[in-house]
């Protein structure tokens, strides 16, 4: 019987064929990594997709100006330099109760009565968004005591010389001293005077009605020495006032002692008054500002209101 051979297994591969093979290899494998390691193409991050930065959140504390807080808000996920509308109707649909404050006027600040940013004395405003997150206070004005905010703001009042602190020293004008009155300067600085029930004098009602006691910082203050002193604001005292019970000027407050008798809660009142009319640039104030040498709390709500709204 003839044998069969296996061809198949017995041929020699082919020298040429095996050269190819492996140059083609060469040739793919250097393709491949030209692709992966190529240099000179750069990196390029994808794009920031549009919208907001969620980082950006503006908060918000509501204070009734003489009252004291009445809540929080936010409005978050802002994108720099958008305006949003703020009104008491905003702020209401937050949540807070308003019950008590004007629904017009309103003052934004830095939180603790920093730096004043934005005031309207209508029904909104409208904030700009900064580049970060960001902390407010909101002002909004008490309508408990009946104040007339109105006449205020007919009268453009300010504080004067825009100051939220003011000094002030005892000087007497036109010959008058007070001295017919049982310790002249408690009419001024005196702590508790028996004859308006103790209340205090004219210089130390005013400084304590910048400071509502229910709010947590002080708008103002007034600092009354019964001796001079330097970087005075203005001097108080008594002299003829122009033949009136009492006069401002800018840089004296009078009462006349003379023409009211030396009476003592009479000169309280009227030092009161004019103090008053002297650091709020206005003039005759129809609303009562005193009763019965006491300063009313609609008049500190006047005050507070134009100390707030003062840069």
């Amino acid at each position: 019987m003839m044998e069969l051979k296996d061809n198949c297994h017995n041929k020699k591969p082919n020298s040429h064929y095996i050269k190819n093979l492996a140059i083609t290899g060469l040739l793919l494998a250097s393709l491949i990594t030209g692709i992966n390691c190529k240099k000179d193409t750069p990196f390029t991050p994808d794009p920031k997709p549009p919208g907001p930065d969620p980082e950006i959140n503006l908060n918000f504390t509501v204070y009734n100006h003489t009252q004291g807080q009445l809540g929080n808000f936010a409005i978050p996920d802002v994108e720099e330099g958008t305006w949003h509308k703020i009104s008491t109707n905003y702020i209401r649909n937050k949540g807070i109760d308003l019950s008590t404050v004007e629904s017009r006027r309103m003052a934004i600040r830095r939180p603790n009565f920093g730096e004043l940013l934005y005031t309207t004395t209508g029904q909104e405003l409208s904030i700009r968004a900064p580049s970060t997150k960001t902390d407010y206070d909101i002002f909004l004005f008490n309508n408990t005591n009946g104040a007339d905010y109105n006449e205020m703001d007919a009268q453009g009042a300010h504080m004067r010389g825009d100051r939220h602190h003011f000094k002030t020293y005892r000087r007497d004008w036109d010959g008058q001293t007070g001295d017919d009155t049982l310790y002249p300067e408690r009419v001024w600085t005196g702590n508790s005077i028996p004859e308006i029930g103790g209340a205090p004098g004219a210089m130390i009602q005013v400084d304590a009605g910048m400071k509502p006691e229910k709010v947590p910082f002080n708008y103002g203050s007034l600092f009354a020495s019964p001796t001079p002193i330097s970087g005075a604001s203005f001097g108080y005292g008594y002299g003829n006032s122009g033949g009136n019970d009492g006069a401002h000027w800018g840089t004296g407050v009078t009462v006349n002692a003379n023409k009211l008798g030396h009476n003592v809660g009479s000169m309280v009142s009227i030092g009161t008054r004019e103090t008053l009319e002297n650091i709020l640039n206005v003039q005759n104030l129809n609303q009562g500002m005193v009763n019965q040498a006491i300063i009313r709390p609609s008049m500190q709500d006047r005050l507070c209101y134009v100390l707030v709204m003062t840069e």
